[in-house]
């Protein structure tokens, strides 16, 4: 083979490589996850025609790198750090966090479509955190998603137990609110829905995703009253 031939050849696989490997990598987390979420519940808004509990939403997951905070991935150090600064409990569980806020940047449907608690529930699933029958069985409200904050007051045996997930402290600044944290805001809240509030998975500091992301609203942590409608759980061991 000429050495034009040989060189046409390595560059066409040094093209071609990089971009199997990536296809690989996006086949294997395919190869766990559905298609597109089952929702544990109904949209917190139902749109017209979106299918309801256990059906799978129309959707195609994005292939795009996940953008989660670095410190994320350095688990000991990151644990330690929270642990040490007395804002989350000591069972605090940096794995689940960062598969959370992974799955929320990733499989996000790229724009706000009423359904955020389908897709909020739907990254749980994908952690390993729930199943959709055991959703059903502790009685978790599928209507609004601030009807989960209102279950979990309730129910704090299930929340921990069941679920692993612990409420801590809701801090005045948006980017103090932990990576992986799953935030529920109640109705009416900084211009969220009247009748069913909002939820979402906190994907980078001051960042939250559930169908769509997007920062922090202003006014969502204003006040001390503000911030006692703004529920964060965090994973726990």
């Amino acid at each position: 083979m000429s050495a034009a031939g040989v060189l046409s050849l390595f560059l066409l696989c040094a093209c071609v490589a990089p971009a199997a490997r990536a296809a690989d990598r996006h086949d294997a987390l395919r190869g766990i996850l559905p298609s597109g979420p089952v929702p544990l519940g109904p949209s917190a808004e139902p749109a017209a025609g979106v299918p309801g509990i256990g059906r799978i939403v129309a959707f195609s997951p994005k292939p795009a790198a996940p953008r989660v905070w670095p410190l994320l991935h350095i688990p000991p150090l990151y644990s330690f750090l929270v642990q040490l600064s007395g804002a989350l409990p000591r069972r605090y569980n940096t794995a689940t966090a960062e598969r959370l806020a992974t799955l929320a940047h990733r499989y996000n449907a790229g724009a706000f479509q009423e359904q955020c608690y389908a897709y909020a529930s739907w990254y749980l699933q994908l952690a390993g955190i729930v199943t959709s029958s055991r959703w059903t069985s502790m009685g978790i409200p599928t209507k609004s998603a601030a009807d989960f904050a209102a279950w979990a007051a309730r129910n704090p045996h299930d929340l921990d137990e069941e679920l692993a997930l612990r409420r801590v402290p809701t801090p005045a600044a948006a980017g103090e609110i932990p990576v992986g944290s799953l935030v529920v805001f109640e109705r009416g809240l900084c211009g969220y829905s009247r009748r069913h509030g909002h939820i979402g998975i906190v994907t980078d500091p001051g960042r939250l995703c559930a169908d769509g992301c997007e920062r922090f609203r202003p006014g969502c942590l204003k006040t001390r009253k503000d911030r006692s409608k703004v529920h964060v759980f965090v994973p726990v061991r």
